[in-house]
């Protein structure tokens, strides 16, 4: 495996872009219009779409903290790597 900062620079963006193209603020108001409908859904599909909602919600907060995570190694890297020369 070859160390390039190219690479990692290429990486960072592309995670960049995912996260961004998840959508904009209109998620929620589209969905409150949605299910505000009369005969929206189903006890059966409200069980289906809750369990969806709730992996978004566990997913959002996983990538919040691998996003800390990943800034705190970053930075004792760098760090380190001050110390090192």
């Amino acid at each position: 495996m070859t160390h390039s900062v190219k690479d990692l620079e290429a990486r960072i963006n592309a995670a960049h872009h995912s996260v961004n193209s998840m959508g904009g603020d209109d998620f929620t108001e589209q969905m409150l219009a949605y299910i505000h409908h009369p005969g929206f859904t189903t006890p059966r599909e409200l069980m289906m779409l809750t369990a969806m909602l709730e992996s978004v919600e566990t997913h959002s907060a996983a990538l919040a903290s691998m996003r800390t995570n990943i800034l705190a190694a970053a930075a004792a890297i760098v760090e380190n790597a001050s110390v090192s020369v």
